[in-house]
């Protein structure tokens, strides 16, 4: 998929997305039993993430590190706050790491690869993945359009994903996922970018202004 994107296939790549949340779906419907050993997210490996992306932050890119503590907290804050939409009991499989570089296409198949963060889970963590990254992504390739595809984007994948309209709730939590996922990508390219942690940085200063936008929109909504 991220190959249609580097080649300015924009249809082409809103054309395949029916198809691939029909194979997002297929995993989140996947019913786990005891017995696969599956590993249940909780808060305690949610809190084991979050030190971590900071730790990478603070090492390689500390100019960084208050938005990143800002985002957080705020993060934090809002989740006490809205503790009704994540029970855990609702939780289902998922794959983890849903992103375009994992999503592999031709002319007749969808396949998803590299499970290897697949965890029981909100489901919707794998949407707000999808979305910051595809946002990324667009914003590198489409520099003049990317938010008007991405609006574009989000209508089809909506309409796919959910059978009727997106609730409070759910639309909180996508929110809320896009954010949490910008902030690991953050740290991530904090550690990838080690030997300029204390240099200008266009892609970290491009992560950053985008995180600013998602922050003011979840905490305004």
């Amino acid at each position: 998929m991220q190959e249609l994107s580097v080649k300015q296939k924009d249809q082409e790549f809103l054309n395949k997305i029916p198809d691939i949340i029909k194979s997002l779906k297929r995993i989140h419907e996947v019913k786990v039993k005891k017995k696969d050993k599956i590993i249940r997210q909780d808060k305690k490996q949610e809190e084991k993430q979050r030190q971590h992306n900071l730790k990478l932050v603070k090492q390689y890119f500390p100019a960084v590190l208050n938005k990143a503590l800002l985002w957080i907290k705020a993060c934090q804050l809002l989740r006490n706050k809205h503790r009704k939409y994540f029970d855990d009991k609702t939780y289902q499989m998922t794959h983890g790491d849903f992103y375009s570089r994992n999503i592999l296409i031709n002319i007749n198949q969808i396949k998803l690869i590299d499970f290897s963060d697949s965890v029981i889970y909100e489901p919707l963590n794998d949407v707000g993945n999808f979305l910051i990254n595809t946002e990324l992504m667009f914003e590198y390739d489409f520099h003049d359009t990317y938010r008007l595809l991405m609006e574009k984007l989000k209508d089809v994948f909506f309409q796919n994903y959910f059978s009727q309209p997106r609730t409070e709730e759910q639309e909180f939590k996508i929110n809320y996922f896009i954010l949490t996922n910008l902030i690991k990508i953050i740290a991530a390219t904090s550690e990838e970018n080690k030997k300029l942690s204390n240099q200008p940085s266009i892609v970290m200063e491009k992560l950053i202004r985008i995180g600013e936008e998602k922050y003011k929109y979840l905490i305004l909504n």
